[in-house]
């Protein structure tokens, strides 16, 4: 039996040239398909071997998926292989666009994963400084883009390290444009979200002007800190159990104090300047609720009691005080026990009126002595009498 085989093929395009070791044609070309659907269509896997250099690629050594943007992009799903090294270069840009890239890991969870038992990242280059003793800076940076100028990335941390000190700025820069104007540090209530925005919850602000806030961005002055609670600063010596608080309270229209654990208000400034030394409740420049310890008081402003001396003084006579004293049971201009019990005693005021009484007890001294000293004198001219008279 004669077995025809018939053999059939369809041509879609035409080639030029087959002899000369080139082979062009303006249309399609497929590779495992006879519908292609671009100029290069391949189903199946592929294979580049032989490129210069060593390298993998078409023609100059290198793969080139041009766009009309004028950018290189590899899409899909895209494998290179090797023991050495990976290198992406560009004149411009480099894009891996869609799906997760990981380093260090096969099961990359973010846009950019980067897992490693060491330095996850190593940003920085060397850089030359002739003002430098060791000549060599060793400097990195990250960053995001500028929203007016694209040519001046904002800085958001800067690493400097060279023959003096390792030192990180945050938000440092080089000029207006990659300087951080403000910097604030926010933290959310809770994990959970409830749908707030937490950008809103700025704890502290570090603004143009250097000035820092705690709890508030209202920053008049050097260090602002606000707090819905009354105890604003903790200190605590390490191992000790007990701490001591700088507060603001808001009783008597609010005001500053300084307390320890077993006493809040130790010491109390109130708005109207006022002082409170074991009371929250001032009423005067310094009040003081307990005991007060000191070698020496000194007074100021004292008027004295030399008024008493003054020849129109009206004083008291000594009946006119005993009476005075049978019916109010006190002296005479000095308050009585009830009295200083209910509104205190001022000290300075005390002073005088008690001098004033003993200026006045002191003229009564002196009256008595001159009617003593004259009767003391009729006593004896009697006695000459006396005496006279028996002789």
């Amino acid at each position: 039996m004669i077995s025809l085989a018939l053999l059939s093929y369809t041509t879609y395009g035409q080639w030029s040239n087959p002899q000369s070791g080139k082979v062009t044609t303006t249309d399609n070309v497929g590779i495992g398909t006879i519908s292609p659907s671009s100029k290069l269509d391949v189903r199946g896997a592929t294979r580049f071997d032989g490129a210069n250099n060593g390298s993998t690629g078409i023609g100059d050594g290198y793969t080139h998926l041009p766009h009309s943007n004028g950018n290189n992009y590899i899409r899909g799903n895209t494998y290179i292989g090797t023991s050495g090294e990976i290198q992406l270069s560009a004149a411009t840009k480099t894009s891996i666009m869609g799906g997760n890239v990981g380093i260090g890991t096969t099961t990359p969870s973010a846009k950019l994963h980067i897992q490693s038992t060491g330095i996850s990242a190593l940003i920085g280059s060397d850089v030359s400084s002739s003002s430098r003793t060791n000549a060599t800076r060793k400097f990195g940076r990250i960053g995001a883009p500028h929203y007016f100028n694209s040519e001046e990335p904002m800085a958001g941390f800067v690493f400097d390290s060279d023959g003096s000190g390792n030192m990180i700025w945050i938000g440092g820069g080089t000029n207006q444009f990659n300087t951080a104007t403000e910097i604030r540090f926010a933290t959310a209530s809770s994990h959970v979200n409830q749908g707030s925005n937490n950008f809103d919850n700025v704890r502290m602000v570090i603004n143009s002007s250097g000035n820092i806030g705690i709890g508030t961005d209202n920053i008049p002055t050097r260090l602002t800190l606000a707090s819905d609670q009354t105890k604003i600063l903790t200190f605590n010596r390490t191992g000790n159990l007990k701490n001591a608080h700088i507060g603001y309270g808001t009783v008597n229209e609010g005001g500053l104090y300084l307390g320890t654990d077993d006493s809040q208000y130790s010491l109390w400034v109130q708005q109207n300047g006022n002082v409170g030394i074991g009371t929250y409740e001032p009423t005067q420049k310094l009040s003081v609720a307990g005991t007060i310890n000191a070698d020496e008081l000194i007074l100021e402003d004292v008027s004295g009691a030399d008024f008493v001396f003054e020849e129109d003084y009206d004083l008291r006579s000594l009946e006119e005080t005993e009476k005075f004293i049978q019916t109010n049971q006190h002296l005479p201009e000095i308050p009585s026990a009830a009295e200083m019990a209910e509104e205190g005693l001022e000290i300075k005021v005390m002073n005088i009126l008690l001098l004033q009484k003993v200026e006045e007890l002191t003229l009564h001294l002196i009256e008595q002595n001159k009617r003593m000293n004259q009767l003391e004198e009729k006593n004896a001219e009697l006695e000459k009498e006396i005496s006279a008279l028996k002789n």
